[in-house]
């Protein structure tokens, strides 16, 4: 969590609370998976491409870069995420993704005093730590559904540092001929996926052993909201 977030937290409690599940330091490259915002087609008027970063399952599109970033929802606004203001006090809530110690990916939202938000149908305090899967909705105002992008940066030899490691399932160890290919969670943990004794771990499971979210071996989302009607 940035320094820029804990200054906007109000109650100092919630910052110590926050600290202590927050990991440090990333165990992976950010670039494995994204934050996507999905916006509701009713929530705004016009193309729904044209009113955020391209269009999916009937939504506009909202990436969440890493580090922070304000989500202006005053009328008017243009529907975009934009740099984190310095000021104080804030007048936009403020994004910004976090790891847990475990390694599962979350977003955090802070949410101005002058701000309603109802997180999953009920009203939200003013710091809340979300999920994949989970979605918020400013009174009167959009409707955001949060959900994860996996990227293609999840395969390929074991690193140097799990070599001669054993694998969580299968307990053989980590070598370093390049053909083996392995698979990288979110968390940092380890998978075998082509090996030339026929481990194919990341295939015989469907989450991961150690944070349990779910293995994706292709570049998309691993879960979309039904936004049919």
């Amino acid at each position: 969590m940035s320094k820029t977030v804990q200054a906007m937290i109000p109650n100092m409690q919630s910052v110590e609370t926050l600290e202590k599940s927050v990991a440090p330091v990333p165990p992976v490259p950010a670039s494995s998976s994204t934050f996507h915002l999905l916006v509701e087609s009713t929530a705004f008027s016009g193309n729904p491409a044209a009113a955020g970063e391209g269009s999916v399952a009937g939504a506009a599109v909202l990436v969440v870069p890493a580090g922070v970033s304000a989500l202006p929802i005053h009328a008017g606004a243009e529907l975009r995420l934009t740099a984190a203001p310095t000021e104080s006090p804030m007048e936009a809530p403020i994004l910004e993704p976090i790891l847990l110690r475990d390694g599962q990916p979350r977003l955090l939202l802070v949410i101005p005093a002058s701000c309603a938000v109802r997180v999953n149908e009920g009203r939200a305090p003013r710091v809340i730590v979300m999920r994949e899967r989970d979605q918020f909705q400013f009174e009167p105002g959009h409707v955001f559904h949060v959900a994860v992008f996996c990227h293609r940066q999840q395969t390929g030899p074991a690193p140097a540092s799990y070599v001669g490691k054993p694998c969580p399932i299968c307990l053989t160890l980590f070598t370093d001929d390049p053909a083996s290919i392995c698979y990288r969670c979110q968390c940092g943990t380890l998978l075998h996926l082509q090996d030339s004794p026929g481990l194919e771990c990341a295939r015989a499971v469907r989450e991961c052993p150690h944070c349990h979210q779910p293995i994706s071996l292709e570049e998309g989302y691993s879960w979309l909201p039904n936004l049919e009607s």
